[in-house]
């Protein structure tokens, strides 16, 4: 985004996702992600397959139709991907379901020595819904599942370039996806 807020925001989540250690965790065998769901959402979905695990959350109140804010979390098994390839084919698929669209290229960095990237995306209004998004995607390439996590907003269509959330809303979505972590007990190149 053009925004100077709001590349601020994004790159501190990087500096952040540097300097911070991931919370603890058990000594289970295996890599694995750790974060925290913000207070008073609850789970609304969760699918898993031998391939995939999806969860989403919502503020509690919302639904599938009528939500205004969720996280999604998905853990692809086995998917040897690239953080940032990921990223640009995500922001390539949101191009086409939205009239306009405004986002900078993802931006890579590493999450506790595992390559990362971050990408912002704003969809003034979607094709069908008639609805607005805002939408930030972290993409996380560990050794054994690629993972993905992503928060968004929607409602009223408005102008792209124009920040349709408050900056304070925006700043905790930052935090949260800032306290993502992936973290491997058997390797020490990713402590957990």
């Amino acid at each position: 985004m053009g925004d100077p807020m709001i590349r601020f925001f994004v790159l501190g989540l990087f500096v952040s996702c540097l300097l911070t250690s991931p919370p603890a965790v058990a000594a289970d065998e295996g890599e694995k992600l750790v974060i925290g769901f913000p207070e008073g959402w609850v789970l609304v979905l969760r699918d898993q397959t031998e391939e995939l695990l999806r969860t989403e959350f919502m503020p509690k109140g919302q639904t599938a139709e009528t939500w205004a804010e969720k996280f999604t979390v998905q853990v692809f098994n086995g998917l040897g991907d690239e953080p940032m390839p990921f990223l640009e084919r995500a922001l390539a698929d949101h191009q086409k379901q939205c009239l306009e669209t405004r986002a900078e290229p993802p931006q890579a960095t590493t999450v506790n020595g595992y390559d990362s990237a971050v990408l912002l995306v704003a969809c003034a209004r979607e094709r069908g819904t008639n609805k607005g998004t805002l939408t930030l995607i972290q993409a996380i390439g560990g050794e054994d599942s690629f993972y993905v996590l992503q928060r968004a907003w929607r409602g009223a269509p408005y102008p792209v370039d124009k920040m349709p959330i408050p900056r304070e809303l925006f700043s905790q979505w930052v935090g949260h996806l800032n306290s993502a972590s992936v973290c491997d007990p058997r390797d020490p190149k990713h402590p957990c």
